[in-house]
């Protein structure tokens, strides 16, 4: 388990940087006047502070499940973990001109906030490699009988209900391509619901070949 999450974790990193890389190399490559470097050294320094904010939850998280640690619960506001997610995968899913939109309430979670961060960003990440260009994503929070729901739904190309039984009896290992041929490491639905469980929570997939996936995360709004 501890091998596969550091392939997910350093498959987490790269698309950040990736993004920070891609904002660098456009201001290096080109003569900008003092208002668009500013502009772009401005944007480059609220990345920068994502990223960071990113990767302290994300080692600290990981060094406990290395340890053999158990998960830190806690309340916390899931709209702040959205948020991070949504500003860190955005500029990916901008490269493939995917619009992703959100519908949040300031919704308490008892979990542990690295498990559901690390789970939300999988599933985005997810949700982006297999929509086409120019298709939309929605994510969406809402309550339910004292359960938050987190809600990302796509207009992807769609999972058959085989796969999906698969996916959730946890036979699933193998990966597939995305839209763009973006590879995948084949762990990262699994280990979402290994840590789902581990927090009381669950996984709920309802989707349609060509038409797109909605997933939905369930996890308990008090201790």
């Amino acid at each position: 388990m501890n091998k596969k999450l550091f392939l997910l974790i350093s498959h987490d990193v790269r698309s950040p940087l990736a993004s920070l890389i891609g904002t660098i190399d456009l201001v290096t490559d080109n003569d900008l006047d003092p208002e668009e470097a500013k502009h772009y050294f401005s944007e480059l320094s609220s990345k920068i502070k994502n990223v960071n904010s990113f990767l302290d939850g994300l080692l600290n998280w990981a060094r406990r499940q290395t340890q053999n640690k158990p998960l830190e619960f806690s309340l916390f506001d899931n709209s702040d973990v959205i948020k991070l997610t949504h500003d860190l995968l955005e500029p990916v899913a901008k490269l493939k001109k995917i619009r992703i939109t959100t519908k949040l309430g300031h919704h308490k979670i008892y979990a542990d906030k690295e498990s559901y961060s690390f789970v939300l960003r999988n599933i985005l990440h997810n949700a982006i490699k297999f929509t086409p260009i120019d298709g939309e994503i929605t994510i969406e929070t809402f309550v339910k009988n004292k359960q938050i729901f987190t809600t990302i739904q796509d207009s992807g190309i769609g999972i058959t209900n085989n796969e999906i039984k698969k996916i959730l009896d946890g036979e699933n290992w193998h990966t597939t391509k995305g839209t763009l041929n973006e590879n995948g490491s084949g762990f990262g639905l699994r280990t979402c619901l290994y840590y789902l469980k581990q927090n009381n929570g669950v996984l709920l997939i309802d989707s349609e070949i060509t038409i797109g996936t909605k997933i939905t995360i369930g996890l308990p709004a008090q201790k």
